[in-house]
């Protein structure tokens, strides 16, 4: 069995680039071969191009962030007065739903601690 590469997505400049192409007149192959991929991914970004909205990529589905800006901001603030809290106390105090793990987790992300 061949080894399975994983679908790669061009970027939303790419993928308008591609379509510019194919409305100036060339072939699925002569933009395969100037981009260098496969004609059949020509040929399917042309097809799936008037479904998309300025070429941009469609949203993903999935689970959302259990603290949004709003509570983040909200936990810059408590952090601003104390600099030493910890992360059971901002949970308790900002009255949040998630664990302190996952608040440490979300303040790393944003440069914090």
């Amino acid at each position: 069995m061949a080894a399975h590469t994983p679908k790669t997505e061009y970027s939303p400049r790419k993928r308008q680039a591609i379509v510019d192409m194919y409305k100036r007149g060339y072939k699925y192959k002569t933009i395969a071969a100037l981009e260098d991929c496969n004609s059949n991914l020509i040929a399917s970004l042309v097809a799936r191009h008037d479904a998309r909205i300025k070429a941009r990529s469609l949203p993903r589905s999935g689970r959302p962030p259990l603290l949004n800006m709003r509570d983040l901001r909200h936990v810059f603030r408590l952090i601003e007065e104390d600099p030493f809290i910890s992360s059971e106390k901002l949970v308790k105090y900002a009255g949040l739903t998630c664990s302190p793990v996952t608040l440490t987790r979300a303040l790393k992300q944003h440069g914090i601690q």
